[in-house]
């Protein structure tokens, strides 16, 4: 795994930081994020793909479950969960955080 060090330590490669808006404060997703990449990685013997696969799943079900509901007036509420994990997917994105392959 290659990340990089700066003023605020380690930074893992698929994150940058975190703005200080939405549902989490500035960098508590992003240091969940690394911590879970090492967790997975140290305790749980995966290799750097499968933790990161890991972390970014854990980070985007913790955003799933924090964004809020939005008025689907309108919408086929049939696709209310597809909109949900786009959304998700979509914020993880704005954040800096990439889906790793």
């Amino acid at each position: 795994m290659h990340g990089s060090y700066g003023a605020g330590g380690w930074r893992h490669p698929l994150a940058t930081r975190l703005p200080s808006e939405g549902p989490f404060g500035e960098s508590s997703l992003l240091d969940d994020f690394e911590e879970r990449i090492a967790i997975a990685e140290y305790d749980g013997h995966q290799n750097s793909t499968q933790a990161q696969r890991i972390a970014y799943q854990d980070a985007f079900i913790t955003v799933l479950n924090t964004l809020p509901y939005k008025d689907t007036e309108g919408r086929d509420e049939e696709d209310w969960l597809e909109q949900r994990i786009k959304a998700a997917k979509e914020w993880l994105v704005s954040q800096g955080l990439q889906q790793p392959r």
